[in-house]
């Protein structure tokens, strides 16, 4: 069903909202994958770090949950 009754008005459903969470999990899951590269203290670390991976998980980290 494309659309939702209320009273007389009919309300056009948005799908491309439902792309909003799909992306909200994407990007938690990179986040948590490339953690272990980055400069900052985390359970597991590695020896070779990336400044991109630096920059992207301040950024996730900042607008994400942790």
């Amino acid at each position: 069903m494309d659309a939702m009754f209320t009273g007389q008005n009919v309300v056009k459903r948005e799908d491309y909202l439902d792309w909003l969470p799909v992306i909200a999990i994407l990007a938690v899951f990179v986040f948590q994958c490339i953690r272990f590269l980055d400069q900052l203290d985390w359970h597991v670390t590695n020896q070779m770090t990336y400044q991109v991976v630096q920059v992207w998980t301040i950024f996730q980290a900042n607008w994400g949950m942790l």
